[in-house]
């Protein structure tokens, strides 16, 4: 599932004419690689990181950039929120 989230942000990012922003946020962000790969593997449950991307998909589909932006904040937000939790599960993987 990892690999389906990853290609779905690089077609959101090659979409908007971002490839550059989105290969140096993989290759310049081994924290934030490590804290996603790690929150994806404890979340058993994919249901909600799959609604925020359709909601993301179907609000650029119906050219609403508004919902849009806000589906994508919501979604950036989680990964924020999120960060903390895995460092607790995972201590061993951070400084």
């Amino acid at each position: 599932m990892f690999e389906a989230d990853e290609e779905f942000h690089k077609i959101i990012f090659e979409g908007s004419n971002k490839k550059r922003i989105w290969n140096s946020i993989n290759d310049g962000s081994t924290e934030f690689q490590r804290i996603r790969m790690l929150r994806l593997a404890a979340n058993s449950s994919w249901d909600n990181i799959i609604e925020q991307h359709k909601e993301i998909f179907d609000a650029i589909k119906n050219r609403n950039p508004q919902k849009a932006e806000e589906y994508m904040e919501e979604h950036l937000n989680m990964v924020t929120f999120d960060k903390n939790t895995v460092k607790e599960i995972y201590p061993n993987y951070f400084k």
